[in-house]
């Protein structure tokens, strides 16, 4: 039993660090689907893409394609977390009443 409290103590603070990182991911989502946004307004050939401390100005289409190929590696990445999510969490519910069921017998 030891050994079960040890493993659902294990898969809780996995699944709060999945979170986080699933979290982490969609801010990063959030902000670079803003910025494709703003891009497709701008009329200019050319836009300023940060380097580091430096800006450098680039194509506009070669900084979208670069955004949008981003966008999609996000989307997979959560989606992954998703997955990692939906397990750990079946694997927590199924600990915790197997706890729950010998602490009732016990």
């Amino acid at each position: 039993m030891s050994n079960d409290v040890y493993n659902y103590q294990i898969y809780v603070q996995n699944l709060q660090n999945v979170l986080v990182q699933k979290q982490t991911l969609q801010i990063q989502l959030e902000e670079i689907t803003q910025t494709i946004e703003e891009l497709e307004k701008y009329d200019k050939d050319k836009v300023y893409k940060s380097v580091g401390p430096v800006l450098i100005e680039k194509p506009k289409d070669e900084v979208m394609k670069d955004l949008v190929d981003t966008k999609e590696e996000l989307t997979v990445k959560i989606k992954s977390m998703e997955k990692q999510e939906e397990l750990l969490k079946k694997k927590i519910d199924e600990l915790k009443k197997k706890l729950n069921s010998s602490q009732g017998s016990a």
